[in-house]
């Protein structure tokens, strides 16, 4: 569902103060595809480019939401159980999962901001210093990129972290904690394969990761996420 047209301005505003007080929504977004015919030089129809666009919430509703994203499902096989994390076709933005997970892992946000610290204390420098700053600045897809763009530059960090979350001993007593905090590594370890398949086993010590050509998928009867 998205709000792409306005309503009447009370109805509006109405609802954009409720969506702003709860702090907590992500709106859902369009991912719209325009057909463009191409033709040769004798004007004969070779094909079709298609051209993928965001169609966002009305900017009342969006701006006063905590994150927006579009969920693209793929047409095949009939069975859905992938979807895209990111949609190159649509300026590698993140899909509404990656979002909503990365919403979920704020609650560890401040402890990945340290872990980080130890293992390069440059890549946070332009980081919220901490998830009660990100949230005030409704700053989410900004972090997904940043992380993205850190794990990519620096593919020895994903390792790294985890290897120590791993001997972590104040960890070993937070299993959940650990499990937020792997999950949302794991999601980052290869974001130039974005789309490669990642199982969480529910267990927060296994992990089963798969190769896939484009698509991010699970197991309908694991766990995604923590919680």
């Amino acid at each position: 569902m998205i709000f792409s047209e306005t309503g009447s301005p009370e109805q509006d505003n109405t609802f954009a103060d409720a969506i702003r007080n709860a702090g907590n929504i992500v709106l859902g977004e369009w991912l719209k595809t325009d057909k463009v015919p191409l033709t040769d030089q004798s004007g004969a129809h070779t094909g079709n480019l298609n051209i993928e666009k965001i169609v966002p919430s009305i900017p009342l509703l969006a701006q006063s939401a905590l994150a927006s994203a579009h969920f693209a499902l793929p047409k095949v096989p009939v069975k859905v159980n992938s979807y895209w994390a990111y949609k190159t076709g649509a300026g590698d933005l993140p899909t509404l999962p990656v979002v909503v997970f990365q919403i979920y892992a704020m609650t560890v946000y401040d402890d990945l901001i340290r872990w980080l610290k130890t293992v390069n204390p440059d890549l946070t420098k332009r980081l919220p210093v901490s998830s009660k700053n990100a949230f005030a600045a409704k700053s989410v897809k900004d972090i997904i990129r940043l992380l993205r763009d850190y794990f990519e530059q620096n593919p020895s960090i994903a390792k790294k972290l985890l290897e120590r979350l791993r001997v972590s001993k104040t960890l070993a007593t937070d299993a959940e904690k650990n499990q937020i905090l792997v999950s949302l590594i794991r999601m980052y370890q290869s974001p130039q394969k974005p789309l490669s398949e990642l199982l969480w086993s529910g267990r927060h010590d296994s992990y089963d990761s798969l190769p896939s050509n484009n698509r991010r998928s699970y197991k309908l009867d694991r766990r995604v996420y923590p919680g």
